[in-house]
């Protein structure tokens, strides 16, 4: 089945696509905020009881005073004011009208299928939209003074006595997703086998002769045709169908309106119908039944006549406000559930105890007919209900809102922490469930997540921007799941299909439209104003990865250095195409007006082949970027289309350490409604570095608008609506996603945490400094940071980064590999002449060298040295690169200058003639050897730049602590680790350069002893697989400082730890999986008066 929408009411959304948040009023609380709370289970719609002992046993001591709230398993219309064939919105339970009788609470109850009876040109049952969201219906019971028990009918004076009315027989089973396994159409079984007609036997009680009306739906393949025959055993004139679909599926239904003609069966008294469906003649790839429903004329019962049920359901074609009779035995019942929610109980005529009267409400008229004295339907399962008020978010409002399953509750919070913590930010957190429960009658429903964040947008007390989805989704929440129930899944709602056979998109951007009336076919033309990302961990380690990249990122005081870089990278084949998007997208970012200093990097594969475009790709991310842009075919799996470039594994292996954002242009790189996760997910929660959110497709997407959609992502970046704070992912989805002109945009979702900022550089900077310099001169650089308009802001403290990059040059390439694998040829007069498709690709992003300093008030000066490299480039213009971040206000800046690089330096100038200062000095306790170089103007940080000769050898200078890509400052410290060295004489010789190239150089001879370690540590295993145990032994004072360092001797692992004992999880510093091999460890006391000894290296592997 799926959610018909029908010409008028798509009429109606044309006409009010862009609304702004509308009127809807939500209650100032839940009424499940106080008292005691019994959540029940219901099955099919029909007249439930509930006995007195159950209602003790759920803890109500007064089962007489107990009321029954809610909707059962109908679904809302997802618009607050239209609802179609759903029902109208509410986000209050309501209470429904019961009976106590018999020692027994009963109440009516529907169930996920919604059947209606029509009095048009002929009476019928028609089947409306269903919940495919739920196999069950849900209500609340609660005790109260007033159960509102049902009132008994007003039917007086002359009435007009029913001896018949009409019943239905109906069969509809979702066994199948249509086959493109989403969107909202479920279909049954299949018709395509003409020798095995599809054959039903349902009962169809108290079923008398007359005329049978059938209506179906019936789905067909594309450009298919043939016949379908429906027979009804016993019955006259079997009917019959030609179909033909000419280019698209097609779905089949009858009659489609009241006022058709429906297709009528003679039929005769029985208890049971069998009904036969064919195709014949077919040339389909698929035929699938939806639903049929048989309405058929159904006498009323006399004693005993309810055998199959203990009640039957019977409508009629009346006239409103009339009173009618039913002839019925003394034991018999009548619930008139015309409207389901305000039962009426008949009345037993006291003019005639023999009948039973009611007075109609409606012109079509539906009523129960039961026997008092058998037990009727039982509930499926029950429990209670913790009290819960999330209406009163209200009063405080939420900026962010975190959905998440139960089994993650505890990490859902520690997010809505670190965003309390590092953001200032108010975040509320919820479980479906719970949403469910206050904003949709308890039963799973899309419309309660819309609604709850619709709630949190209208208060005043802080507007919701973003929504996490965090925890596994599906499009089929009622698919079984080992361990899980419906309501360990969130919602991942589908736009619906048109016709079956083309995949539609996620639809998790409903979440966050806001308007009272949207167009659910077309949401790609609704206005998006709250972000919603997705972090769809399966497992408890996936979480604590999530949170510490959150963590890490929000306390990341770096920005500076990456505010303004982006990457675009342009994917193989289709001459040059993505390769020039790769290009003009950074044409578009470079000149993206009243945005300066933007340093962009393209790389386009078709230029270097994929290896090396992969080297390239991985060393710029390595080298921190703040945003980038992937344009190309894809998969699951990886960029490209042959897992030449760029796959999952080479994601998972990333060791970048700054983490970004990503725009991934290309088709099918996840697929979370499904819980298949492919890259475009995983380079966010299966990377240990990656990226920490990337906007991703889940579907097949067309090249030019993937285009056009990251126009608009980058537009939402730096011209966010509020230019005084970075906006965050989520708002700038939200931005990208509104009002486009193509549902190719539908097919993208947001994997990570919507609410991270990203840095945007929405102010400028005026740069002042000399036109021209030349190597080792020393150069003053100032400025001020000013907004767009060039006033200065005065307010902005924080840090910028001035990045010296070599002249821009422009390489052509040509295509050495076209789509089909072949060098293109042209024929001219019979000779054969190899066709090339030349790319040219701007390179302005070369860095030499970068210098860091502080912005006070507004304002930086810094003293720059002028590397000795620039030589390399006289008489050419380089490009100075300004990025400033101000963490406090999350405000960025970006700015540029040229500078000509000069053979000589100008008269007067100062040049930088002073080489650099080299101390070494031995630890025999450490097993080290200091390194310290010192200069007056400034040094390379990278521990690369510098030679160290061990008796002559080259041997590996370490640094500590991590070093931006070209960082430069007045000292570098470092050590050589020399623990594998045996005792004896040594020499170490250091040999450093500064940036102007002025050369000095070291030496210290010194005797290596053995020693005496004050310490040992004893290891668990001389093997780890996931974790060993390192145990401290001796006498010592905690805190111990513990040291795991790899087979060359880079430290990966460091800790200070307040016990002698401690399990390392054979993870990194940056918490990534160390890879398989051998280790050492080592520990050291640390207190005050400690001799501050090592203890001796243990050595150990990590096993695969």
């Amino acid at each position: 089945m799926k959610r018909i929408w029908f010409a008028i009411l798509l009429s109606f959304y044309f006409t009010t696509g862009m609304l702004a948040k509308g009127n809807y009023a939500f209650k100032a609380d839940s009424r499940l905020s106080e008292g005691k709370w019994v959540k029940i289970e219901t099955g099919v719609s029909g007249l439930y009881q509930i006995p007195y002992s159950l209602l003790n046993e759920m803890g109500f001591k007064n089962p007489d005073k107990v009321g029954v709230w809610g909707k059962g398993g109908r679904v809302y219309s997802i618009n607050f004011t239209d609802a179609s064939e759903a029902l109208p919105y509410s986000d209050d339970i309501e209470q429904i009208a019961v009976i106590h009788d018999n020692n027994s609470l009963y109440f009516y109850a529907q169930g996920v299928e919604n059947i209606v009876f029509e009095t048009g040109k002929t009476p019928l049952f028609r089947r409306n939209a269903m919940n495919i969201y739920s196999n069950s219906g849900y209500y609340f019971l609660s005790d109260c003074e007033d159960p509102c028990l049902a009132a008994e009918s007003e039917s007086e004076g002359m009435t007009h006595e029913l001896l018949q009315g009409w019943g239905y027989v109906y069969h509809e089973k979702d066994l199948q997703l249509n086959t493109t396994n989403t969107g909202q159409l479920f279909w049954g079984e299949s018709l395509l086998n003409p020798e095995t007609p599809s054959s039903w036997t349902l009962p169809s009680p108290l079923m008398t002769s007359g005329t049978a009306h059938l209506a179906y739906r019936v789905y067909t393949s594309p450009s298919s045709n043939g016949t379908i025959g429906i027979e009804l055993k016993d019955s006259e004139s079997p009917y019959s169908f030609t179909f033909s679909s000419f280019g698209t599926d097609k779905f089949w239904e009858y009659p489609a309106t009241a006022s058709a003609n429906s297709i009528e069966y003679k039929v005769k008294a029985s208890e049971c119908v069998t009904l036969r469906i064919n195709a014949t003649n077919s040339n389909a790839d698929f035929i699938n039944l939806d639903y049929w429903i048989l309405s058929y004329p159904k006498i009323l019962p006399e004693t005993g006549g309810i055998s199959a049920n203990a009640y039957e359901h019977y409508s009629f074609a009346v006239t409103a406000g009339e009173s009618y009779s039913l002839p019925l035995p003394e034991n018999y019942r009548v619930l008139d559930i015309t409207i389901p929610r305000k039962a009426v109980r008949g009345r037993r005529l006291s003019e005639n105890p023999s009948a039973v009267g009611i007075k109609a409400s409606s012109d079509a008229m539906s009523l129960i007919v039961y026997d008092n004295d058998r037990q009727q339907r039982q509930i499926t399962g029950w429990k209670e209900v913790t009290n819960n008020n999330l209406h009163a978010l209200q009063q405080t409002g939420a900026d962010l809102l975190i959905v998440t399953v139960p089994r993650f509750r505890t990490y859902a919070e520690q997010i809505a922490e670190l965003h309390r913590i590092h953001d200032g930010i108010t975040v509320a957190v919820a479980t479906p469930e719970e949403i469910y429960n206050e904003f949709s009658g308890g039963c799973p429903d899309p419309m309660a997540y819309r609604a709850f964040a619709r709630m949190l947008y209208n208060s005043s007390a802080a507007r919701l921007r973003n929504i996490l989805l965090l925890g596994p989704s599906d499009r089929n929440i009622r698919h079984n799941v080992s361990g899980e129930t419906i309501f360990d899944r969130i919602i991942a709602p589908q736009q619906p299909n048109a016709t079956p056979g083309r995949d539609a998109s996620p639809a998790y951007d409903l979440y966050g439209i806001m308007a009272d009336a949207i167009n659910e076919t077309q949401l790609y033309r609704e206005k998006m104003e709250v972000g919603v990302g997705l972090l769809s961990c399966e497992t408890e380690s996936e979480c604590e990865k999530a949170i510490r990249k959150i963590g890490e990122y929000l306390e990341d005081d770096s920005q500076a250095w990456r505010v303004n870089e982006t990457l675009t990278i342009g994917g193989l084949h289709d001459n040059h195409t993505h390769g020039q998007q790769a290009e003009d997208f950074g044409n578009y970012i470079r000149q993206y007006p009243k945005t300066e200093g933007i340093a962009h990097t393209t790389i386009a594969v078709d230029a270097y082949g994929n290896e090396n475009a992969r080297r390239r790709f991985v060393s710029a991310l390595d080298n921190g970027k703040n945003f980038t842009v992937w344009f190309g075919h894809g998969a699951r799996v990886m960029l490209g289309n042959d897992k030449k470039f760029f796959t999952t594994s080479e994601a998972a292996s990333l060791t970048n350490h700054n983490m970004g954002f990503m725009y991934m242009g290309g088709c099918d790189f996840s697929v979370p409604d499904i819980r298949a996760r492919g890259l475009g997910e995983s380079i966010v929660l299966d990377a240990d570095r990656g990226m920490v959110g990337a906007i991703v497709s889940t579907r097949t997407a067309w090249s030019n608008q993937n285009y056009d959609l990251g126009k608009r992502i980058i537009t939402g970046w730096l011209a966010p609506e509020n230019t005084d704070i970075s906006p965050t992912i989520g708002e700038i989805y939200a931005y990208a996603k509104s009002g486009t002109s193509s549902s190719n945009s539908m097919t993208f979702i947001l994997a990570g945490d919507p609410a991270l900022r990203v840095p945007s550089p929405l102010r400028n900077i005026d740069i002042s400094v000399q036109n021209s310099v030349s190597a080792s001169e020393k150069v003053k650089v100032s400025g001020t940071i000013c907004d767009k308009n060039g006033n200065p802001d005065y307010s902005f403290n924080g840090k910028i980064v001035l990045k010296l990059m070599e002249p821009a040059r422009m390489l052509r390439s040509k295509d050495y590999e076209t789509g089909t694998c072949n060098i293109p040829v042209k024929i001219t007069n019979g000779v054969e002449t190899t066709v090339y498709y030349t790319l040219d690709v701007t390179y302005d992003t070369e860095l030499i060298a970068a210098f860091e300093t502080d912005v006070t008030g507004g304002r930086f000066e810094i003293v720059m040295t002028v590397p000795e490299k620039v030589l390399t480039f006289t008489g050419r213009d380089a490009r100075l690169v300004a990025g400033a971040y101000d963490k406090s206000r999350k405000l960025g800046a970006g700015g540029e200058s040229f500078l000509t690089i000069t053979g000589q330096p100008a008269e007067g100038s100062e040049r930088d003639m002073d080489p650099p200062r080299i101390e070494i000095s031995y630890d025999n306790s450490r097993d080290e050897i200091s390194v310290s170089i010192t200069d007056d103007t400034a040094l390379s940080l990278d521990a690369g730049s510098y030679v160290a000769l061990l008796d002559g050898k080259r041997i590996s200078i370490n640094h500590d602590s991590y070093c931006e890509t070209g960082a430069t400052d007045r000292q570098f410290l470092g050590y050589i680790d020399i623990s594998g060295t045996a005792c004896g004489t040594h020499t170490c010789s250091v040999l450093a350069s500064d940036l102007a190239g002025n050369k000095s150089s070291a030496e210290t001879t010194f005797e290596k002893i053995p020693r005496t370690a004050p310490l040992s540590v004893t290891l668990s295993s001389k093997a780890a697989a996931d974790e060993i145990e390192i145990t401290v032994e001796g006498i010592f004072s905690v805190p111990l400082d513990y040291e795991i360092i790899d087979s060359e001797g880079k430290l990966i692992w460091e800790s200070r730890e307040n016990t002698g004992s401690i399990f390392w999880d054979c993870r990194d510093i940056q918490g990534k999986r160390a890879a398989p091999g051998l280790y050492r460890v080592r520990v050291r006391e640390t207190g005050k008066s400690s001799p501050s000894l090592y203890s001796e290296w243990q050595n150990f592997a990590v096993l695969q």
